[in-house]
């Protein structure tokens, strides 16, 4: 992961910043699977993570299992469309966290 002049300095204010993203068609179509990750100021820095969309699966698996080893600095989990609908997808309590 490369980090930016903005987390950069964040990291130097807060003692750790967290990314989110989702994947998934929401509502219409099924559940939504959002991913967090955690950085500290002693996080080993993966300077090939930019864009997951640019590697190759080779690369992106192996960047995935070093990701994964600290299993405090990530979360996965899914929301289904039954929450999605009743909540909204801004509001979606997680169904099921993925260990």
């Amino acid at each position: 992961m490369l980090l930016s002049t903005k987390e950069k300095q964040l990291l130097k204010k807060y003692n750790s910043i967290t990314g989110i993203d989702e994947v998934g068609r929401g509502p219409l179509a099924g559940p939504v699977v959002t991913a967090s990750y955690t950085i500290t100021s002693k996080t080993p820095i993966l300077s090939a993570v930019n864009d997951s969309k640019k590697l190759s699966e080779k690369k992106r698996n192996e960047l995935y299992n070093k990701l994964i080893s600290d299993k405090k600095s990530y979360h996965l989990g899914v929301s289904s469309n039954i929450i999605i609908d009743e909540y909204g997808i801004v509001y979606a309590k997680v169904d099921k966290s993925i260990e």
